[in-house]
């Protein structure tokens, strides 16, 4: 018989740090790298700065956010399209 022995924490998996970007930069407007690893870790808990980064890769391809390197800011692009 198999057992599932592997499984995911989806509290600080990286759709869960993706979901929290997307709400502090909806609420909150454009954030600087550290303070948005700041926040996110404080919303998902200390395993989500593990994600942060797969996180952010995921919203940037998707075409969700942007980052602007001379302010080094993160702002999430409108979707009303």
């Amino acid at each position: 018989m198999l057992i599932p022995t592997k499984h995911m924490d989806v509290e600080t998996c990286t759709l869960a740090c993706a979901a929290s970007i997307i709400e502090i930069l909806g609420t909150q407007g454009p954030h600087k790298f550290d303070s948005l690893l700041t926040k996110v870790k404080k919303a998902v808990g200390d395993g989500g700065r593990f994600r942060f980064g797969l996180g952010l890769n995921l919203l940037f391809l998707m075409g969700l956010i942007e980052y602007f390197e001379d302010s080094d800011t993160f702002l999430l692009l409108s979707q009303d399209k």
